[in-house]
Protein backbone atom coordinates (compact mmCIF):
# COMPACT_ATOMS: atom_id res chain seq x y z
CA UNK A 1 0.00 0.00 0.00
CA UNK A 2 3.16 2.60 0.70
CA UNK A 3 3.57 1.46 -3.16
CA UNK A 4 0.33 2.59 -4.55
CA UNK A 5 0.23 5.93 -1.84
CA UNK A 6 3.37 7.18 -3.08
CA UNK A 7 2.51 6.85 -6.61
CA UNK A 8 -1.33 8.14 -5.71
CA UNK A 9 1.13 11.29 -4.52
CA UNK A 10 2.60 12.11 -7.61
CA UNK A 11 -0.87 13.32 -9.35
CA UNK A 12 -1.40 16.48 -6.85
CA UNK A 13 -4.57 14.35 -5.22
CA UNK A 14 -3.55 15.52 -1.68
CA UNK A 15 -3.26 18.77 -2.55
CA UNK A 16 -6.34 18.77 -4.33
CA UNK A 17 -8.27 16.75 -1.19
CA UNK A 18 -6.83 19.98 1.00
CA UNK A 19 -7.69 22.74 -1.10
CA UNK A 20 -11.45 21.15 -0.56
CA UNK A 21 -11.36 20.71 2.41
CA UNK A 22 -10.05 24.59 2.91
CA UNK A 23 -12.84 25.57 0.64
CA UNK A 24 -15.33 23.67 2.30
CA UNK A 25 -14.41 24.88 5.45
CA UNK A 26 -14.81 28.74 4.23
CA UNK A 27 -11.50 28.81 5.81
CA UNK A 28 -13.00 28.62 9.14
CA UNK A 29 -10.46 27.20 10.93
CA UNK A 30 -11.79 24.23 13.58
CA UNK A 31 -13.78 23.70 10.38
CA UNK A 32 -11.08 22.96 8.37
CA UNK A 33 -9.61 20.95 11.26
CA UNK A 34 -12.10 18.35 11.39
CA UNK A 35 -12.38 18.77 7.31
CA UNK A 36 -8.81 17.63 7.55
CA UNK A 37 -9.04 14.85 10.27
CA UNK A 38 -11.92 13.46 8.12
CA UNK A 39 -9.87 12.93 5.16
CA UNK A 40 -7.05 11.92 6.87
CA UNK A 41 -9.22 9.06 8.56
CA UNK A 42 -10.29 7.86 5.60
CA UNK A 43 -7.45 7.81 3.40
CA UNK A 44 -5.86 6.05 6.03
CA UNK A 45 -8.89 2.94 6.12
CA UNK A 46 -8.13 2.32 2.60
CA UNK A 47 -4.31 3.13 2.11
CA UNK A 48 -1.71 3.30 4.71
CA UNK A 49 -1.78 5.60 7.97
CA UNK A 50 1.80 6.26 8.06
CA UNK A 51 2.44 7.14 4.51
CA UNK A 52 -1.46 8.78 4.73
CA UNK A 53 0.41 10.88 7.15
CA UNK A 54 3.76 11.65 5.72
CA UNK A 55 1.63 13.02 2.92
CA UNK A 56 -0.95 15.15 4.01
CA UNK A 57 1.34 16.89 6.80
CA UNK A 58 3.06 19.02 3.96
CA UNK A 59 0.12 20.10 2.68
CA UNK A 60 -1.71 21.29 6.39
CA UNK A 61 1.67 22.87 7.29
CA UNK A 62 1.13 24.85 3.92
CA UNK A 63 -2.40 25.33 4.91
CA UNK A 64 -1.99 26.51 8.54
CA UNK A 65 1.02 28.80 7.24
CA UNK A 66 -1.16 30.67 4.99
CA UNK A 67 -3.78 31.11 7.87
CA UNK A 68 -1.59 31.91 10.44
CA UNK A 69 -2.49 29.00 12.52
CA UNK A 70 -0.18 27.23 15.08
CA UNK A 71 0.83 23.76 12.70
CA UNK A 72 1.07 21.58 15.71
CA UNK A 73 -2.80 21.07 16.23
CA UNK A 74 -3.37 20.19 12.92
CA UNK A 75 -0.45 17.63 13.08
CA UNK A 76 -1.33 15.91 15.94
CA UNK A 77 -5.16 15.86 15.26
CA UNK A 78 -3.60 14.40 11.96
CA UNK A 79 -1.97 11.64 13.39
CA UNK A 80 -4.26 10.62 15.55
CA UNK A 81 -7.02 10.55 12.78
CA UNK A 82 -4.92 8.50 10.99
CA UNK A 83 -4.80 5.87 13.57
CA UNK A 84 -8.17 5.68 14.10
CA UNK A 85 -9.14 5.75 10.77
CA UNK A 86 -6.24 2.77 9.75
CA UNK A 87 -8.04 0.95 12.34
CA UNK A 88 -11.06 0.63 10.99
CA UNK A 89 -10.27 -1.86 7.51
CA UNK A 90 -7.86 -4.81 6.78
CA UNK A 91 -5.31 -2.82 4.80
CA UNK A 92 -5.26 0.41 7.11
CA UNK A 93 -2.23 -0.31 9.01
CA UNK A 94 0.51 -2.70 8.27
CA UNK A 95 -0.09 -5.04 11.45
CA UNK A 96 -4.25 -5.41 10.56
CA UNK A 97 -2.60 -7.61 6.90
CA UNK A 98 -0.19 -9.94 9.40
CA UNK A 99 -3.05 -9.87 12.06
CA UNK A 100 -5.56 -11.20 9.23
CA UNK A 101 -3.25 -13.30 7.58
CA UNK A 102 -2.64 -15.22 10.74
CA UNK A 103 -6.11 -15.25 11.42
CA UNK A 104 -7.57 -15.84 7.94
CA UNK A 105 -9.89 -12.58 8.41
CA UNK A 106 -11.00 -11.18 5.58
CA UNK A 107 -11.60 -7.24 4.96
CA UNK A 108 -15.33 -7.34 5.58
CA UNK A 109 -14.76 -8.62 8.76
CA UNK A 110 -12.67 -6.06 9.63
CA UNK A 111 -14.43 -3.52 8.30
CA UNK A 112 -18.27 -4.66 9.84
CA UNK A 113 -16.68 -5.32 12.99
CA UNK A 114 -14.02 -2.28 13.56
CA UNK A 115 -16.13 0.29 11.44
CA UNK A 116 -18.59 1.37 13.46
CA UNK A 117 -16.11 1.63 16.59
CA UNK A 118 -14.05 3.64 14.90
CA UNK A 119 -16.64 5.84 13.76
CA UNK A 120 -17.77 6.37 17.19
CA UNK A 121 -14.08 7.17 18.49
CA UNK A 122 -14.07 9.22 15.35
CA UNK A 123 -16.98 11.79 16.59
CA UNK A 124 -15.64 11.63 20.54
CA UNK A 125 -12.24 12.95 19.02
CA UNK A 126 -13.63 15.65 17.10
CA UNK A 127 -16.28 16.55 20.29
CA UNK A 128 -12.76 16.92 22.28
CA UNK A 129 -10.91 18.81 19.64
CA UNK A 130 -13.70 21.02 20.36
CA UNK A 131 -13.63 21.08 23.49
CA UNK A 132 -9.80 21.82 23.71
CA UNK A 133 -9.15 24.32 20.74
CA UNK A 134 -12.07 24.80 18.60
CA UNK A 135 -13.06 28.17 20.63
CA UNK A 136 -9.62 29.98 20.74
CA UNK A 137 -9.07 29.38 16.39
CA UNK A 138 -9.59 32.51 14.67
CA UNK A 139 -8.31 33.68 11.52
CA UNK A 140 -8.27 37.44 9.75
CA UNK A 141 -10.41 37.67 7.19
CA UNK A 142 -7.92 38.78 4.28
CA UNK A 143 -6.01 35.55 5.24
CA UNK A 144 -9.48 33.57 4.69
CA UNK A 145 -9.95 35.58 1.59
CA UNK A 146 -6.66 34.28 0.09
CA UNK A 147 -6.75 30.80 1.00
CA UNK A 148 -10.53 30.70 -0.82
CA UNK A 149 -8.46 32.19 -3.94
CA UNK A 150 -6.71 28.74 -4.34
CA UNK A 151 -7.60 26.36 -7.37
CA UNK A 152 -8.07 23.05 -6.66
CA UNK A 153 -7.20 22.46 -10.73
CA UNK A 154 -4.25 23.88 -10.47
CA UNK A 155 -3.07 21.63 -8.00
CA UNK A 156 -3.61 19.01 -10.65
CA UNK A 157 0.18 17.52 -11.53
CA UNK A 158 -1.35 15.31 -14.49
CA UNK A 159 -5.07 15.18 -15.21
CA UNK A 160 -4.91 12.11 -17.00
CA UNK A 161 -2.70 9.74 -14.87
CA UNK A 162 -4.79 10.83 -11.80
CA UNK A 163 -7.84 9.07 -13.81
CA UNK A 164 -6.03 6.02 -13.83
CA UNK A 165 -4.65 5.81 -10.17
CA UNK A 166 -8.56 6.49 -9.35
CA UNK A 167 -9.74 3.39 -11.38
CA UNK A 168 -7.08 1.11 -9.96
CA UNK A 169 -7.29 2.17 -6.28
CA UNK A 170 -11.17 1.71 -6.71
CA UNK A 171 -10.69 -2.03 -8.36
CA UNK A 172 -7.89 -2.67 -5.57
CA UNK A 173 -10.22 -1.59 -2.89
CA UNK A 174 -13.33 -3.80 -4.91
CA UNK A 175 -10.34 -6.56 -4.88
CA UNK A 176 -10.32 -6.31 -1.00
CA UNK A 177 -13.77 -6.39 -0.41
CA UNK A 178 -14.50 -9.33 -2.71
CA UNK A 179 -11.24 -11.55 -2.23
CA UNK A 180 -13.03 -14.08 -0.38
CA UNK A 181 -15.01 -14.75 -3.39
CA UNK A 182 -12.38 -14.66 -5.75
CA UNK A 183 -10.04 -16.94 -3.65
CA UNK A 184 -7.15 -14.22 -3.17
CA UNK A 185 -5.61 -13.09 0.19
CA UNK A 186 -5.82 -9.47 0.36
CA UNK A 187 -1.72 -9.58 0.65
CA UNK A 188 -1.81 -11.06 -3.08
CA UNK A 189 -3.92 -8.33 -4.01
CA UNK A 190 -2.46 -5.60 -2.68
CA UNK A 191 0.93 -6.88 -4.72
CA UNK A 192 -1.29 -7.34 -7.78
CA UNK A 193 -2.32 -3.74 -7.24
CA UNK A 194 0.77 -2.68 -6.21
CA UNK A 195 2.57 -4.05 -8.92
CA UNK A 196 -0.28 -2.54 -11.56
CA UNK A 197 0.58 1.04 -10.28
CA UNK A 198 4.28 0.69 -10.80
CA UNK A 199 3.83 -0.44 -14.63
CA UNK A 200 1.87 3.13 -14.70
CA UNK A 201 4.17 4.81 -12.59
CA UNK A 202 6.87 3.91 -14.56
CA UNK A 203 5.92 4.55 -17.75
CA UNK A 204 4.96 8.22 -16.66
CA UNK A 205 8.45 8.24 -15.23
CA UNK A 206 10.32 7.25 -18.46
CA UNK A 207 8.09 9.26 -21.10
CA UNK A 208 9.70 12.15 -18.69
CA UNK A 209 12.72 11.45 -18.41
CA UNK A 210 13.08 11.07 -14.70
CA UNK A 211 16.69 9.64 -13.63
CA UNK A 212 14.97 7.62 -10.71
CA UNK A 213 12.88 5.28 -11.98
CA UNK A 214 11.63 2.49 -9.28
CA UNK A 215 9.31 3.15 -6.60
CA UNK A 216 10.62 0.67 -3.92
CA UNK A 217 13.13 3.64 -2.95
CA UNK A 218 9.74 5.21 -0.80
CA UNK A 219 8.68 2.43 0.52
CA UNK A 220 9.25 2.89 4.17
CA UNK A 221 11.34 -0.12 4.87
CA UNK A 222 11.97 0.49 8.71
CA UNK A 223 8.53 0.61 9.72
CA UNK A 224 7.68 -2.52 7.89
CA UNK A 225 10.43 -4.09 9.61
CA UNK A 226 9.61 -2.62 13.19
CA UNK A 227 5.92 -3.90 12.85
CA UNK A 228 7.18 -6.94 12.00
CA UNK A 229 9.66 -7.68 14.57
CA UNK A 230 6.65 -6.23 17.09
CA UNK A 231 4.01 -8.49 15.79
CA UNK A 232 6.68 -11.76 16.13
CA UNK A 233 7.66 -10.62 19.32
CA UNK A 234 4.62 -10.84 20.59
CA UNK A 235 3.65 -13.98 18.68
CA UNK A 236 6.62 -15.88 20.73
CA UNK A 237 5.93 -14.15 24.37
CA UNK A 238 2.40 -15.66 23.64
CA UNK A 239 3.87 -19.05 22.66
CA UNK A 240 5.73 -19.10 26.62
CA UNK A 241 9.22 -18.12 24.44
CA UNK A 242 9.43 -14.91 26.76
CA UNK A 243 12.13 -16.14 28.93
CA UNK A 244 14.28 -17.90 25.68
CA UNK A 245 13.85 -14.41 23.71
CA UNK A 246 14.77 -12.56 27.14
CA UNK A 247 18.12 -14.50 27.39
CA UNK A 248 18.54 -13.90 23.24
CA UNK A 249 18.28 -10.22 23.67
CA UNK A 250 21.01 -9.62 26.23
CA UNK A 251 23.16 -11.94 24.69
CA UNK A 252 23.29 -15.43 26.68
CA UNK A 253 21.81 -17.31 23.31
CA UNK A 254 21.53 -21.13 24.28
CA UNK A 255 24.58 -20.22 27.59
CA UNK A 256 21.23 -18.22 29.69
CA UNK A 257 19.60 -21.60 30.07
CA UNK A 258 22.61 -22.78 32.30
CA UNK A 259 22.91 -19.19 33.77
CA UNK A 260 19.03 -19.88 35.34
CA UNK A 261 17.86 -17.40 32.82
CA UNK A 262 15.58 -20.06 30.92
CA UNK A 263 12.94 -21.09 34.43
CA UNK A 264 14.12 -17.69 36.56
CA UNK A 265 13.05 -15.23 33.11
CA UNK A 266 13.94 -11.32 34.21
CA UNK A 267 15.48 -12.76 37.79
CA UNK A 268 17.66 -15.14 35.65
CA UNK A 269 18.87 -12.76 34.30
CA UNK A 270 19.29 -10.60 37.20
CA UNK A 271 21.24 -13.50 38.74
CA UNK A 272 23.61 -14.29 36.09
CA UNK A 273 24.56 -10.85 36.27
CA UNK A 274 25.06 -11.06 40.02
CA UNK A 275 27.37 -14.54 39.09
CA UNK A 276 29.21 -12.96 36.35
CA UNK A 277 30.03 -9.89 38.37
Amino acid sequence: MMVIINIVRETGLFEVLAIWAAQRAEAKPFRLLVLLALSTAGLSAMLDNVTTVLLMAPVSLAISNRLELNPIAFLVTEVLASNIGGVATLVGDPPNIMIASKAELGYLDFLVVLGPIAALIMAVFVAALWAMVGRTMTVAPHLQTAVLALSSREAVVDRPFLHRCLWLLGIVNVGFCMHSLIHLEPATIALLGASMFMLIGHARRKSEGAAELSFLADVEWKIIFFFYQVVYTGRWIGEGRRDSLLGRSVGFGDAGKSCGIHNGGALGVGNAIGRAG
